[in-house]
């Protein structure tokens, strides 16, 4: 599997947003993926018995068996397709080593909520115990199982603030986005109208 397309992790409604930062897309195609998320993540404003900060177990809400919408981020909003997940658990770092630089590097990012909160020794610890499997990664596997043209069509359709929408044609990991075409009112009818004074 090549580095490929950031996890919302809300998937109650059957919709899972993936962000291209923390899914490992197959090398053939996008019919199958590995997304992974830190299993944990320091949040300083949590105060667990008054020290000012905790850990927190991430829960990726999407279980063995379940299908969901996915939707991929990468400047722009794409739907893949129906996903099932096929597979969850925890894996560490020293399993994952094809992970490209900016991969790694945004999943030690969303480690540690609100930064600026943190003291810099704890943050740049993050790597360190990541390369020990102190820390670890969540994963689920996924494949791609069907397509919601009903959805699809609607999103080509139904763009917001009529801002084109970008949608991934299923395929192919090569397949071209397509962009919904924009109206512009004030082209139409011979051009714009000049202010009377």
């Amino acid at each position: 599997m090549a580095p490929g397309v950031d996890i919302c992790r809300s998937a109650r409604d059957g919709l899972l947003a993936l962000s291209k930062h923390e899914v490992i897309w197959s090398s053939t195609d996008i019919g199958t993926g590995l997304a992974i998320t830190p299993s944990h993540r320091y949040n300083p404003k949590l105060n667990a018995g008054g020290s000012g900060g905790a850990w927190e177990r991430i829960n990726l809400e999407f279980d063995i068996g379940q299908q969901r919408s996915i939707f991929h981020r990468d400047m722009s909003w794409y739907y893949l397709g129906t996903y099932e997940c096929v597979d969850t658990g925890t894996i560490g770092l020293s399993k994952l080593r094809q992970l490209n630089k900016t991969v790694e590097d945004t999943l030690y990012k969303d480690t540690v909520l609100f930064p600026d909160l943190v003291p810099p020794f704890l943050r740049n610890m993050v790597p360190a115990m990541y390369s020990v499997d102190v820390l670890k990664f969540a994963y689920m596997a996924i494949r791609r199982v069907g397509f919601n043209h009903d959805l699809y069509q609607m999103l080509l359709k139904n763009g917001s603030n009529n801002v084109g929408t970008r949608i991934a044609i299923p395929g192919k990991a090569g397949t071209k986005p397509i962009k919904r075409p924009v109206s512009d009112n004030k082209n139409e009818g011979g051009g714009r109208k000049k202010a009377r004074k």
